[in-house]
């Protein structure tokens, strides 16, 4: 799989020919094409961003980036969702859920850059005091994430926050050393605040 530079750069390139930036040139967006024969290598700010075929629209590179995107992105989730399934210690009345095939299909309609996984309880009860919920965000193309997790009533304001004082922001290097930072500090809240 493609690094984390070539996938912001494929981000970049993709935003910079998308929206009110379609009719904009090739050069105004600093996307460069090196031909070899039939073969194009797409470049941005000196990372390959994608390889085309023959002759091909802006439309079609579009597509191009959106489906790299939505590649690294199964692969990082895949990795991802495989580390969270091992580390998390939930409860039996609890579940780790994780899709990530819905949460990519908003790269093609907003250009999403995010997919999550969540920890919910198996007969969720929105006037449970104790009951906790969480979700983690993480970002396709930044070895970085957010954790909202709480526990508490699920209306009127009536749960806290568990992972604050900036633990709730947690960056790595890779995905999959953010992986064990985000299940190890969910974990250790969950245990500081209790399942029940």
């Amino acid at each position: 799989m493609i690094g984390l530079a070539s996938m912001q750069a494929t981000y970049a390139a993709l935003e910079a020919i998308c929206g009110d930036h379609f009719h904009d040139s090739y050069e105004k967006a600093r996307i460069v094409f090196n031909k070899d024969g039939r073969f194009t290598t797409v470049m941005r700010d000196g990372q390959c961003v994608a390889h085309m075929a023959g002759r091909f629209s802006k439309q079609e590179l579009r597509d191009a980036l959106k489906g790299n995107i939505k590649d690294h992105g199964r692969y990082v989730a895949g990795k991802i969702k495989s580390i969270l399934e091992q580390k998390l210690a939930l409860p039996d009345t609890y579940l780790f859920r994780m899709d990530i095939e819905d949460d990519l299909r908003w790269v093609d309609s907003i250009r999403s850059r995010q997919f999550s996984a969540w920890v919910v309880p198996k007969v969720p009860d929105n006037d449970d005091p104790k009951q906790v919920r969480a979700e983690f965000r993480f970002w396709i193309a930044e070895a970085r994430a957010i954790i909202f997790a709480d526990k508490g009533k699920a209306w009127a304001w009536q749960h806290k926050a568990i992972v604050t004082d900036g633990l709730q922001h947690p960056k790595a290097d890779t995905h999959e050393e953010l992986a064990h930072l985000v299940a190890d500090t969910f974990n250790k809240a969950v245990e500081h605040a209790g399942w029940d």
